[in-house]
């Protein structure tokens, strides 16, 4: 960050300025991103310079994938929420799905919707209605899509122990990778060869035949070339009935150094996902047996198989005076869902290419941290829908779907100083973007009916201003004004009407305002924003009225006009000499804002509060021992806001003992108490005690782990 205690410019009594440069770390500035970098004439007067941190490239770092050290520094100058979920954080404990990756990142609300890796995924309230995949979320590997051509994210396909740090962008910070939604941006940055310094082989076991392990290695080569890899499987019966999961998974990734500015990684992603889904139970049925599955959802043995083969492949080139990324990643994905309304089978495939270029210039007396890009996405989704013969057999084809969905991005940011403590910082994003349907119906004779063909292009300019300001060295002020943009998924944007026809859904649109503080007070490090978003045409969704509560098929609304606004607050540190907090907490508020039918009830799905917090004790000895709490209030379960999921307090523990640096022993036990409660509902728009809404949360729980760090 500038800062006025690190001068970098000397007056001398001729009034001329100097600027005193460590040319031996040029290199390692290039590869820090935006921080700000140019050529100063040494006759040349400035107002000022933001400071300038200029390190040398090293053989064994990666210039495609940062350290976790330049990317905080990275992150410290976006004017807006970030937060980075360091690999420690990562593997402190039982890592069985995203959620508890992400717990104690503030500001996102992740739920085992079963307690595999289907899980729920909000950042701001995005996508706050959808009980299944994500939206209003973009997510990277590495600076690439893992999101698809539409915008639809599966985070079941998230393996989190194959991410050496993740980076969460809230809300408009996210436009350095061109997002402008929502909920931001979360970026899972790869281990390689080069920047590991040992590879582990871990393994996990508990309760309900849970088992998971990893291993994995790596090595640089002399010609240029390192390999990394990484084989995770998951096997687990579940604690309900039908929830069983059994997973492979396959990462790799070749870097090929060119020379001492430019590299090349490429990246191998293979998986085997098979998920059982044992659907939301009423009210009363978690209460009186939280470990049952829903009828239908049983009788058609629902599930989630997903096949998935992805390649990516980054260029980096550190310039002269910043640095060009570049990639390309194709993704393809063979699923197979039967449902308890259908049996759906698809093919889809999704490319993106992708630039992201830094500049620093000087324009007139003033240096200007050029960040600016684009991002062109194609999908195509080709679905089959089945009947059933009878039970959980598939019958004759009903329907065959084929979704197409593309998009063009371009953006572009400015940061320069404005005094010596205050940037400001510009910047917009423009978006242009298609989806198109086409279902045909097939009758019991396997004759074709007639085809409804659907299309809509979407437009959307999206500006950001921001500042930082420094208030003294341990403390930084920020705020931002943005707009988002959201075109719906090709799910999403056809909705259909009463009377049978359709209707082709908005784009949602919101402006958001951001103010928050960050830095050190005594031995803490806080992390607090808070926000105040007006949405139009807010895309929704709910249960299919027409169908059976429970039966996953959902369907999608624009609303007028909803108001989202919270408080999002991180602290980490030390409360006393070897006793360590690390806590989560979100505060959200989402209501409509005088809806001709709901008013100004509260949007459901999420709740108002929720808290993570972990205090553990660090012992000389090699022990971290120490108790976790999870908190989450009351929350509507229906737009009409008749039905609540009941308010809980899990409390839980974390033993773990470093036998030495490379052997790490861990215990984790979870609900404690053996609370009967809900991680996470489904959406209705009215809602009583016969609706199959409520997914059980995990019960008491004891898993242990072993964790062998193998040097290079």
């Amino acid at each position: 960050m500038c800062s006025p205690d690190h001068p970098i410019i000397t007056e001398h009594p001729n009034n001329v300025f100097t600027v005193n440069i460590n040319f031996q770390l040029l290199g390692r500035l290039c590869l820090a991103g935006p921080m700000f970098l140019s050529f100063v004439q040494a006759e040349e007067a400035v107002t000022r310079l933001p400071e300038l941190v200029v390190e040398e490239t090293k053989l064994n770092e990666a210039l495609t994938t940062p350290s976790v050290e330049k990317a905080q520094k990275r992150l410290q100058q976006i004017p807006g929420g970030v937060s980075i979920v360091p690999e420690k954080t990562i593997r402190s404990g039982v890592t069985s799905n995203l959620q508890e990756a992400l717990s104690l990142a503030p500001g996102v609300w992740t739920r085992s919707r079963f307690g595999s890796d289907e899980v729920r995924l909000s950042i701001r309230g995005s996508g706050i209605s959808q009980d299944f995949n994500t939206r209003g979320v973009r997510l990277l590997r590495d600076g690439l899509p893992v999101s698809e051509a539409d915008g639809n994210v599966r985070p079941q396909l998230i393996e989190p122990l194959n991410a050496s740090y993740i980076e969460v962008y809230r809300g408009a910070s996210a436009l350095e990778y061109g997002s402008a939604l929502l909920g931001g941006a979360i970026n899972l940055v790869s281990p390689n060869a080069r920047t590991r310094e040992s590879y582990p082989l871990r393994f996990e076991f508990g309760a309900d035949e849970y088992l998971r392990g990893q291993v994995a290695h790596g090595r640089v080569l002399n010609n240029g070339f390192d390999v990394y890899g990484s084989l995770t499987g998951i096997e687990q019966n579940g604690f309900r009935a039908s929830s069983e999961q059994e997973t492979v998974r396959f990462y790799s990734n070749v870097g090929k150094r060119w020379s001492d500015v430019a590299e090349t990684r490429f990246h191998l992603d293979l998986q085997d996902n098979n998920i059982e889904l044992p659907g939301s139970l009423t009210k009363q049925q978690l209460e009186t047996d939280p470990t049952q599955a829903n009828a239908g959802s049983l009788l058609r043995n629902s599930q989630r198989d997903i096949n998935m083969v992805r390649l990516g492949v980054q260029h980096s080139v550190l310039l002269h005076h910043g640095t060009a990324d570049f990639g390309v990643s194709y993704q393809h994905l063979d699923t197979r869902i039967p449902l308890s309304f259908a049996f759906l089978e698809a093919d889809q495939n999704d490319v993106s290419v992708s630039s992201r270029i830094t500049q620093n210039r000087m324009w007139g007396n003033t240096l200007h941290n050029l960040v600016f890009g684009g991002l062109a996405v194609w999908g195509d989704n080709e679905g089959d829908r089945f009947r059933y013969a009878f039970a959980d057999v598939k019958g004759s084809q009903s329907r065959d779907d084929d979704d197409r969905a593309w998009g063009l991005e371009l953006f572009a940011q400015d940061r320069f100083a404005l005094n010596k403590n205050t940037d400001l910082i510009f910047g917009a994003q423009l978006i242009h973007a298609s989806r198109k349907t086409s279902e045909t119906p097939i009758s019991l004779s396997g004759l074709e009916g007639n085809g409804v063909n659907r299309s809509e292009y979407y437009t959307g300019v999206n500006p950001r201003i921001g500042f930082t300001h420094q208030l003294n060295n341990k403390l930084q002020f920020f705020g931002n004004v943005s707009r988002s943009f959201e075109p719906p998924t090709v799910t999403e944007f056809s909705a259909l009407l009463d009377d049978g026809s359709f209707e082709i859904l908005d784009a949602q649109k919101a402006t958001t305002f951001e103010l928050g503080v960050r830095g050190t007070l005594a031995n803490l490090t806080i992390d607090l924003a808070a926000y105040y978003s007006r949405i139009q045409d807010e895309i929704l969704s709910q249960e299919d009225p027409s169908l059976p509560s429970g039966s996953n098929e959902t369907v999608f609304s624009n609303a007028n006009s909803t108001k989202h606004n919270g408080l999002e607050l991180g602290v980490q540190g030390e409360l006393a000499p070897r006793l360590k907090l690390n806590m989560a907490y979100t505060y959200n508020n989402f209501k409509f804002d005088d809806d001709d039918l709901f008013g100004s009830n509260e949007l459901p799905g999420i709740p108002q509060h929720f808290l993570r917090a972990e205090v553990m004790l660090e012992t000389p000895s090699g022990f971290y021992f120490g108790p976790t709490l999870d908190y989450s209030s009351d929350w509507y379960v229906d737009f009409a806001n008749s039905f609540k999921a009941n308010a809980y307090t899990l409390l839980g523990a974390k033993l773990a003992y470093a036998i030495n640096n490379d052997v790490r022993l861990f215990v984790q036990a979870v609900n404690l108490t053996d609370k009967e409660y809900a991680s996470n509902t489904a959406i209705a728009a009215f809602a009583d005690e016969s609706s199959s809404l409520f997914n059980p949360g995990l019960e008491r729980s004891i898993f242990f782990g072993l964790e062998l760090n193998m040097p290079k």
